[in-house]
């Protein structure tokens, strides 16, 4: 969920989301997704929970062709993993 209708281009932009299910599997990581959905380990996203449970992190696009955040949350429980995906489309101004 943006806070605002477009991202900011160069400057810092919260995104924030919510896991329904996140007492079930507390331990996640987060990343940045590929164009094919894959997550791209080498732009893991220090993210941050809020009061009501949410999780923001911080987005700054640096160019108006970084309009598309698309990002993988890989969820582990033991040997079981879960992966969900979420993708934010904003005009960037």
């Amino acid at each position: 969920m943006p806070q605002s209708l477009h991202f900011k281009r160069g400057e810092k932009n919260i995104v924030s989301g919510v896991f329904y299910q996140l007492q079930d599997y507390p331990n996640f990581d987060l990343y940045f997704a590929n164009e094919d959905l894959t997550p791209n380990t080498a732009r893991k996203i220090n993210y941050r929970f809020t009061m009501d449970k949410k999780i923001e992190f911080d987005y700054i696009p640096d160019s108006k062709t970084e309009a598309s955040v698309r990002v993988v949350a890989v969820f582990k429980n033991g040997k079981d993993e879960i992966t969900l995906y979420g993708y934010l489309d904003l005009p960037v101004k």
